[in-house]
């Protein structure tokens, strides 16, 4: 059965082609499947990050684009900003915003009441879209995110997350 080979594939190392002996593995809409087409440690950083994955991180875990757009056309993966995608199976939460943001933009940082609702804090607008804050003459992300400019921003100001989220 595809899953014992799976499951056994993941205690080797191996890979999901090499767990069902092909060369090209077909892809089934069970999310430990999908999971199982990456290595162990990009399948660990996909659940710490809420499902994110950036396309240039499935290309340097050994996934060809075109396997990357047949996951998409399949809706496996959706698209959340350019470069960014998300496991279809993932909940959009706040949460699963604000690390897509952040992928999307290595100096995006969440902030405001944004910022304050992931830090739990009380008494403070609740908001659904992520406030990201920038340096002044960028616009990384045009949709999905509120952009606030800055002329500065220093990194002793910056407290990055776990879940990839600053």
């Amino acid at each position: 059965h595809a899953f014992g080979q799976v499951a056994e594939m993941r205690r080797s190392g191996g890979t999901f082609a090499e767990a069902l002996g092909r060369r090209r593995p077909s892809i089934h809409r069970t999310s430990g499947v999908l999971m199982a087409l990456f290595s162990s440690d990009l399948a660990d950083l996909i659940a710490q990050r809420h499902g994110v994955v950036t396309v240039d991180q499935l290309v340097a875990d050994g996934t060809t684009l075109n396997t990357v757009k047949r996951l998409v056309r399949e809706g496996l993966l959706v698209r959340v900003h350019h470069g960014v995608l998300r496991l279809a199976t993932s909940p959009d939460t706040f949460e699963l915003r604000c690390a897509a943001a952040c992928a999307a933009d290595d100096e995006l940082v969440i902030s405001g009441v944004s910022a304050a609702r992931l830090w739990a804090f009380r008494h403070v607008w609740v908001t659904e879209t992520p406030i990201g804050l920038v340096a002044h003459d960028r616009t990384p992300i045009r949709r999905g995110v509120i952009l606030r400019r800055t002329n500065r921003l220093d990194d002793t100001d910056v407290v990055e997350r776990r879940d990839g989220i600053r």
